[in-house]
């Protein structure tokens, strides 16, 4: 279970008919998952019931692909999206 793209467009204002941004949005969706995951050390596919899944974590993942989604618009230039993102493989003192 994750959180679906209709409720991440809803969430970001998007038009519920335009899948243009349908594939970027799922990419963005399965990272903040994954983040989210690692971060509580609890997976969605834990609970039995999708109903189940704090709804903490599904505002997290919308507030985690909401920032990804504003860093890549024309407002930033994408690199505390990047860093975000990788801040789990991380190494200090490599290049």
């Amino acid at each position: 279970m994750s959180v679906a793209i209709a409720d991440i467009k809803k969430y970001l204002r998007y038009d519920a008919d335009d899948s243009s941004q349908d594939d970027p949005l799922g990419i963005m969706v399965a990272g903040a998952q994954s983040w989210v995951e690692k971060h509580t050390h609890k997976a969605f596919a834990d609970y039995d019931d999708p109903d189940a899944v704090p709804p903490v974590m599904i505002q997290a993942i919308c507030l985690i692909v909401g920032m990804n989604d504003d860093d890549r618009s024309n407002l930033g230039n994408g690199t505390s999206a990047v860093e975000w993102l990788l801040a789990d493989y991380h190494r200090p003192g490599m290049a």
